[in-house]
């Protein structure tokens, strides 16, 4: 029985001990090929079989491992299926503790890239909103307090909401990110700064958001 981690190879081309004229050293045969050469497509044979068999066995440890006869066996599975599935790490296959290597390349791999969602770092109750500049940022922060001016304006220019500029940062060559908050104040004088979402809900609102096009250049309108 062929054992399931031999990967025989055999010797390219003509025998090593070959002469001309297709009589090798050890004597001549009517074929003219070394012997060899049939021990080479015996061996390239039996390689591809073990190929199989291994793709088989580990299928069936990915599904069904018998190495603890119980109910241990499932754990076994899932840890080699997340192996598998993951493209690295070793599956065990067998009572006797072999053992088969896995890699990205390996037909069982399934992640073939790694995406994550970025935690925020700043709460709703912060106010932060990120207004996109179709400008340079050099332009955007030369103009900075028109800027911050102008946005009053358009929000209804009332005493009581203060539009601050918390940070300006490049996005591309013509385009500046500029963040911003409003800030509420009562008449007893105490402040509070609008919700991000309430912020940009009225920032993206039809009339306001035409508004904040033509006079400002602004392409998109984020909560932070």
């Amino acid at each position: 029985m062929t054992s399931l981690f031999h990967w025989p190879g055999g010797f390219g081309g003509g025998s090593l001990f070959s002469s001309g004229g297709g009589t090798s050293m050890f004597g001549s045969n009517n074929s003219g090929t070394s012997l060899f050469n049939n021990q080479q497509q015996t061996q390239q044979q039996t390689g591809t079989l073990t190929d199989l068999n291994s793709l088989a066995t580990v299928a069936q440890a990915l599904q069904l491992p018998i190495i603890c006869g119980d109910e241990r066996d499932m754990l076994y599975a899932k840890f080699n299926q997340l192996q598998a599935y993951w493209g690295h790490g070793t599956v065990i296959l067998n009572q006797a503790g072999h053992t088969f290597p896995i890699t990205p390349e390996s037909p069982f791999s399934r992640f073939k890239s790694v995406g994550y969602c970025r935690l925020p770092s700043t709460k709703n109750e912060d106010g932060l909103v990120g207004v996109f500049i179709g400008k340079p940022l050099e332009e955007v922060t030369k103009n900075q307090t028109q800027l911050v001016a102008t946005l009053h304006n358009i929000l209804g220019g009332k005493q009581e909401h203060v539009v601050c500029c918390d940070s300006v940062k490049s996005i591309s060559s013509d385009t500046a990110e500029v963040v911003i908050y409003v800030l509420l104040r009562s008449p007893t004088g105490a402040t509070q700064r609008i919700p991000a979402t309430d912020l940009a809900s009225v920032l993206t609102s039809n009339n306001i958001a035409s508004q904040l096009k033509s006079q400002m250049f602004v392409t998109n309108v984020i909560s932070k």
